[in-house]
């Protein structure tokens, strides 16, 4: 199920944020919130929704490069469930 493409990078990024500190793992931290508690909706995001948290997956990367690899892992499952939804 597309949703279940949430979860996974709801938890590749809750991994990554035990791998960095300070801010950047809490902003890691509070996406991976945001992804999960979308994934648990009884509608999942639409595209918009899921462009704007890619593009402060981009930033956070763009801070922290430590944490390229998760957010390279987790666009790319964003991208996956973007595929499944109607629309743009």
């Amino acid at each position: 199920m597309s949703i279940e493409k949430l979860h996974e990078a709801s938890d590749v990024l809750r991994e990554a944020a035990t791998a960095v500190e300070g801010s950047a793992a809490d902003r890691l931290t509070e996406r991976a919130d945001r992804l999960a508690a979308l994934a648990d909706r009884d509608r999942g995001p639409d595209h918009g929704t899921v462009a704007r948290l890619q593009q402060k997956l981009k930033d956070l990367k763009a801070d922290e490069p430590a944490a390229a690899d998760a957010v390279d892992e987790a666009n790319a499952l964003l991208n996956e469930y973007r595929e499944t939804v109607e629309g743009v």
